[in-house]
């Protein structure tokens, strides 16, 4: 019997889509709106630095250094973005174009025996009217509409250990895998399954949560039979990726080192490249 396979999804993969889901496109679209909101000094050493590219890493440098007197301010920023981020869904997911000579969207058609859990608020499969798999979305989704719809803009827990602060009750809803009931689901899939694909995930400390232990398990060679996809558009991605998981202690070359099989896949060289073709075969 053929082994499920997990994959892991993150925004990379709706880029590879074309869809215009990252913080950039986010940020494009909604800066006027944010420029109402200048006379906040958070927005205003956002906009001014440039912090948007990568929302989530500010948020969190923000969470680490606030004072006490700072605390509701934080929030009131957290909460802006949030709501600006629910709304650029609700008003442009409709319009997103789909590139289906993407290596994604051949992943999408080919999935029969993979669960996925995917970092991201979209579901280009009831979009592109594909056969859904078992799919749990991590941070929420959006679902059509602004109203009763849950999408999670937030930190690791290991702010709290820089900042007690973070654990006030204003700011507890930054923290993004507190009391999240799909983490240990993750973590259980990660530990049992024999083939793990992550696509377009940049594995950045904001989601160390979800990841740290496993891949030091993986080092140390704790875990010994898996084989493990990791999905970037080019060379400049993968350093990228090596780069943040090494902010929370992960050498990406012990990885490659231990006992388990490691791939690389790069996007840029499309469907037809043979490790891709290799990778399907998995799903």
């Amino acid at each position: 019997m053929k082994m499920q396979t997990l994959i892991i999804l993150g925004n990379g993969f709706d880029l590879d889509l074309g869809w215009k889901t990252s913080f950039k496109d986010f940020f494009q679209a909604k800066q006027k709106s944010f420029r109402q909101y200048n006379n906040l000094s958070y927005i205003q050493q956002m906009i001014d630095g440039e912090y948007w590219y990568n929302l989530e890493g500010y948020l969190r440098q923000c969470v680490i250094t606030v004072k006490q007197t700072d605390v509701e301010k934080l929030n009131l920023f957290w909460q802006i973005c949030s709501d600006f981020m629910l709304d650029y869904f609700a008003h442009n997911l409709s319009n997103f174009k789909t590139n289906k000579n993407s290596c994604a969207y051949s992943l999408m058609k080919a999935l029969k025996n993979s669960v996925v859990y995917t970092f991201n608020y979209t579901n280009p499969f009831k979009n592109e009217c594909i056969t859904e798999p078992e799919i749990h979305f991590i941070h929420g989704k959006f679902e059509g509409s602004i109203n009763g719809t849950q999408m999670k803009l937030g930190v690791d827990m290991g702010v709290v250990q820089e900042n007690q602060l973070s654990k006030e009750h204003i700011l507890k809803p930054l923290l993004k895998a507190d009391a999240n009931t799909e983490k240990d689901m993750l973590l259980c899939q990660l530990k049992k399954s024999e083939n793990i694909i992550i696509y377009g995930h940049s594995l950045s400390i904001t989601d160390s949560d979800y990841f740290r232990f496993f891949f030091e398990y993986i080092a140390s060679n704790r875990f010994t039979s898996k084989t493990i996809y990791f999905v970037v558009y080019d060379s400049k991605g993968l350093q990228q990726l090596k780069d943040n998981m090494g902010e929370y202690g992960i050498s990406f070359d012990e990885l490659q080192f231990s006992q388990n099989e490691i791939n690389i896949v790069y996007t840029s060289k499309g469907i037809e490249d043979n490790t891709f073709s290799q990778m399907l075969e998995l799903v």
